[in-house]
């Protein structure tokens, strides 16, 4: 019976793992650019076009191409995920190891009070800090000199799907 376990969950492994590297496809950063008209675009960044000096992106929602000229742009946030999720857990965990062992061993009640209540103090603190590294960060393009747009252009075509796009 163990045998038969074992290798329907190799099988299931074999089949699922390659389903998780194809999702992990580099997709470019994502932007939230709002252009000097007011207008805000969501996408993924997918190429730098340095010679007309524009960025081509694919829409988040709509899933199609566009190309915006980096004159027309006001402001760039880069939209990065929250980690507060990933902070509480590796908090949570933390905390309840060290309020575990920090018990003496012979009352299990009080060291099981102290896992979760170690765990839930530094769980909040690992999801506070988590929640504030994933705050965007803005880049402000308008009244910038040519001199200092060439140099955003290349930050973003570093973080572009395609990063040797000519």
């Amino acid at each position: 019976m163990k045998k038969i376990i074992t290798s329907v969950l190799v099988i299931s492994f074999i089949v699922a793992i390659p389903g998780d590297l194809a999702a992990r496809e580099k997709r470019g950063v994502e932007l939230r650019i709002i252009k000097t008209n007011d207008q805000i675009i969501m996408g993924y960044l997918v190429a730098v076009k340095a010679k007309q000096k524009s960025l081509l992106l694919i829409e988040k929602f709509k899933e199609t191409d566009v190309t915006v000229n980096i004159h027309d742009i006001e402001v760039i946030i880069f939209s990065q995920r929250s980690n507060g999720l990933k902070g509480l857990a590796i908090g949570f965990g933390f905390g309840a190891f060290i309020g575990f062992t920090a018990i003496p061993p012979d009352d299990i009640i009080t060291k099981w009070e102290g896992a979760l209540t170690g765990g839930a103090f530094l769980g909040g603190i690992g999801a506070g800090i988590g929640a504030l590294a994933g705050i965007g960060r803005k880049i402000k393009i308008e009244g910038k000199s040519e001199a200092e747009i060439e140099d955003i252009m290349e930050i973003l075509r570093k973080k572009a799907r395609m990063p040797d796009y000519n």
